[in-house]
């Protein structure tokens, strides 16, 4: 067989029968499923299992569990008398295995090419190198010297950066202050309610990442090319959206616009219908070809269903978040997904979890969810509802100037007074009084 070891199949076998403690080498990593030998790999299913439940691991045992022949574990036996070596030949093993499984996900591709589009090939294609990256990406155990030793190398890297922010800048101080910078292999959640600004708090941080020179991708399923760019063009000029609209400042709109965007590495995509793999291939393509470190989904609601899952929205939403989440991580790129909240029309205050419904379950496959709302007086708000980087439930007070489409930050919001607590400059991380 092409891309196969029997011999290391067998030796690896031996190992365990001779020291079964070396199972916690290669358990979790490899799997029954990634030998070619059929008897081996029964045999390690029942050794695994054996060894879970503290049974008996001796070659009688394993044989008679197997229902294999007991000299075939014998042959093992002498083979793999070096349980030193098991963890080599595990990666040899599943090395194998990642290839087989890549020739035969290849060649039933090119037999249904006939009959795909050219966004579904495009997209099979990224699921296919989203999937040897994947079962390719061994997670590393570390002892406690190596512990050490990547605090010691953290801790001085940051005396050095003194504390600086290592992840992409949203452009919002106190916001970077609580989740650390939009950091690489991550994914957030912005929601807010139907028409509430969810597509302007993202080109807000799009655009503030093009001043920052970060290489970024938009990718809208909603609103098209030039709205998206009349959005833009109010924010880099600070120019009301009736003054874009009718081309009345056309010269320092357009200059500015030039000034801010000339050169830079930014991609935006238009508003044609898309499904989930044209969206993830799309991201893939742009972070192999040009190296984008952002890219906007907008929004995961107008991503069009491929017609082929019989599963409810949740379900749905929870496929595709879990896509883009992986995504991410291949790629090193970080994902801002919008979502819509579950509620008609824009109400005011503070979102409940019966409000965020499918989002919260979109924010259990994200790093940090924020939340973008108005309370009763018309302050409106980002809530960090999620952030595995540090505090979460935490309100920050900005104002959202509807007519230039501007975002800008005022400090935390503390609602229970119903007013705006900004740490002293010299002092920003003094604790917000909630």
């Amino acid at each position: 067989m092409l891309y196969a070891d029997e011999i290391a199949e067998k030796e690896l076998i031996g190992n365990l029968l001779n020291d079964a403690d070396c199972a916690v080498d290669v358990m979790g990593y490899l799997s029954a499923d990634d030998f070619t030998l059929a008897p081996l790999a029964t045999a390690y299913d029942a050794f695994c299992d054996a060894y879970s439940n503290a049974e008996r691991t001796d070659i009688r045992m394993i044989a008679e569990k197997a229902k294999i022949a007991p000299a075939l574990l014998a042959e093992c036996m002498e083979l793999g008398f070096m349980s030193a070596n098991i963890r080599w030949r595990a990666s040899k093993i599943v090395e194998h295995s990642h290839r087989r499984r890549t020739i035969s996900e290849c060649r039933q591709l090119a037999a249904q090419l006939a009959d795909m589009s050219g966004a579904e090939i495009s997209g099979k294609l990224s699921e296919i190198a989203a999937s040897i990256t994947l079962k390719s990406s061994e997670k590393k155990i570390y002892g406690s010297s190596e512990l050490i030793k990547r605090v010691v190398a953290s801790q001085e890297t940051r005396m050095k950066g003194k504390g600086a922010i290592d992840g992409i800048l949203t452009g919002y101080t106190y916001t970077d202050q609580q989740i650390r910078g939009m950091k690489p292999k991550r994914v957030t959640v912005i929601a807010a309610g139907t028409g509430f600004g969810k597509t302007s708090l993202a080109l807000n941080l799009f655009n503030n990442a093009v001043k920052a020179s970060v290489p970024s991708l938009y990718v809208s399923n909603e609103n098209d090319i030039d709205d998206n760019l009349d959005r833009l063009c109010a924010m880099t000029a600070k120019a009301d959206m009736k003054q874009v609209e009718s081309g009345s400042a056309y010269e320092t709109i357009a200059h500015s616009f030039m000034r801010l965007y000339k050169d830079k590495p930014v991609f935006i995509s238009d508003n044609s219908p898309r499904n989930i793999d044209e969206v993830c291939a799309t991201i893939s393509k742009y972070a192999i070809q040009h190296g984008i470190k952002l890219a906007v989904v907008d929004y995961i609601g107008e991503i069009s269903g491929e017609g082929k899952h019989r599963e409810s929205e949740e379900a749905m939403f929870a496929r595709y978040s879990q896509r883009l989440v992986d995504c991410a991580k291949i790629h090193g790129v970080h994902i801002i997904i919008l979502a819509q909240l579950n509620r008609e029309g824009n109400k005011k205050g503070k979102p409940s979890k019966a409000e965020l419904a499918l989002c919260f379950r979109l924010a259990q496959k994200a790093h940090t969810m924020l939340l973008f709302w108005q309370d009763e007086g018309d302050q409106d708000v980002i809530t960090i509802e999620k952030n595995r980087q540090g505090p979460a439930k935490v309100d920050i007070a900005v104002t959202f100037d509807r007519p230039t489409q501007h975002i800008r930050e005022e400090g935390f919001w503390v609602s229970s007074r119903k007013e705006i607590f900004r740490p002293r400059v010299s002092d920003p991380n003094e604790p917000c009084p909630y």
